[in-house]
């Protein structure tokens, strides 16, 4: 076990339990969430704090920076960890009080946040020490979906509603409250990366997603492919691959990563979801919401689930609910959020997705049992080397976005 994020996580603790309290017991563990662990370390731990006159046994998890794989990836999983941190002391609080302001209730779908360290500042900018320590959900009842299984349609639709509601309280806030926005959201949150490991030239990639969708009829013809991976590639060298340019009026603060593994959720005895948090913010970043809401019903949506037609009924019920809620807010939304508008935004901003889903469903969500993935052999893989449920799930997204011109950059 790393002893130095055993070290930096007493360090973030004596912070938060305070000078009049001590650490009387720490049992740390390795944590082994639902797909591995990608891009940091995870830890589970039973703490015993107390003073004279209290006792307080706490149950957490900390996500700590990867320090085995040599300084510079840990400095570039210190700097999504920091990320994270941003959205759970700036990001989050802001939004929270927000709907407090406009007296709707508070959202549950957060977990707890209870104390950090990072050593990455302006100052430091090649800091490798990041820690994030949060409740633990499991003794509470969560659980995560099993990524190959999927979630069915009815909770498909309970997380849509949750994430539609999240993005409208954004876009209500930065209609209300433009400056906030700026400040809390924008200036705050860090610039995306390409994954740590790599160079992040996505022509492997491509190649590869080439091969993929070449057995289809919607792609008979390679050359409108061909076309959008050139567009890909130029993106990549002008430097908007990762950090795609902000436009208004959708523009708001996206998780980028919302799949089963990030999501917990308790089930009641008909199998709906009753409650759920959203986890790991590490990728967050301002963004077109077509973003999250693409990256997850292509990536946890159970299979037979995933056909043309339910896509975009969800799509559809994702939008009804997001300009309802804009409109409790007293935002006018005929105008900027029509569902004509959405559709335009999802064939500008569809594309964005492409590629780290692709990544995501191979080297991560459907990852082989124990493989160890290793991100600088990410652009030697092999069509036959690709799970097949990632393929599956890929090249739905692809042809649909081949039918709706969604490629045409």
């Amino acid at each position: 076990m790393d002893d130095l994020n055993i070290e930096l996580i007493k360090k973030a603790l004596t912070k938060y339990i305070g000078e009049h309290r001590m650490i009387a017991n720490i049992e740390v563990q390795k944590y082994s969430g639902p797909v591995g662990n990608y891009l940091c370390d995870k830890f589970k731990m039973e703490v015993k704090v107390k003073n004279k006159e209290f006792k307080q046994d706490l149950d957490l998890v900390a996500k700590c920076s990867i320090h085995d794989k040599g300084p510079e990836f840990a400095r570039q999983t210190a700097l999504l960890i920091k990320n994270e941190i941003l959205c759970y002391e700036t990001i989050i609080p802001c939004l929270r009080e927000f709907r407090v302001k406009y007296k709707f209730p508070d959202f549950e779908c957060f977990p707890d946040y209870i104390a950090s360290h990072c050593n990455v500042t302006e100052q430091n900018p090649t800091g490798t020490e990041a820690v994030l320590i949060l409740e633990n959900l499991c003794p509470k009842g969560y659980t995560h979906q099993d990524s190959s299984a999927g979630y069915n349609l009815k909770q498909s639709t309970t997380i849509i509603e949750e994430l539609a509601s999240l993005h409208a309280t954004w876009l209500a806030l930065k209609y209300r409250d433009p400056e906030l926005f700026i400040i809390s959201v924008i200036e705050t949150i860090l610039p995306r990366r390409h994954p740590p490991g790599g160079t992040g030239d996505p022509s492997a990639q491509l190649a590869l997603l080439r091969q993929l969708v070449q057995p289809y009829e919607e792609f008979r013809d390679l050359s409108n492919f061909d076309k959008f991976a050139e567009k890909m590639k130029q993106k990549f060298l002008a430097g908007d691959l990762y950090n795609p340019k902000i436009v208004d009026p959708f523009a708001l603060f996206i998780h980028s990563d919302i799949c089963c593994s990030n999501i917990m959720q308790i089930l009641d005895d008909d199998e709906n979801i009753v409650k759920l948090k959203i986890l790991d913010y590490q990728l967050a970043t301002v963004g077109s919401p077509v973003r999250d809401l693409l990256y997850f019903i292509v990536s946890s949506v159970r299979l037979e689930d995933l056909t043309t037609k339910h896509f975009y009924n969800l799509i559809k019920h994702y939008h009804a609910t997001l300009k309802s809620t804009i409109q409790e807010f007293g935002v006018y939304t005929d105008l900027k959020y029509s569902y004509e508008l959405f559709c335009e935004e999802l064939k500008a901003h569809a594309h964005e997705i492409i590629l780290q889903l692709m990544y995501m469903l191979i080297h991560v969500n459907f990852r082989s049992q124990g493989e160890i993935f290793d991100p600088t052999r990410a652009d030697l893989l092999q069509v036959e080397d690709v799970p097949p449920m990632a393929k599956q799930r890929i090249c739905f997204l692809m042809r649909e976005a081949a039918k709706k011109d969604w490629l045409e950059i």
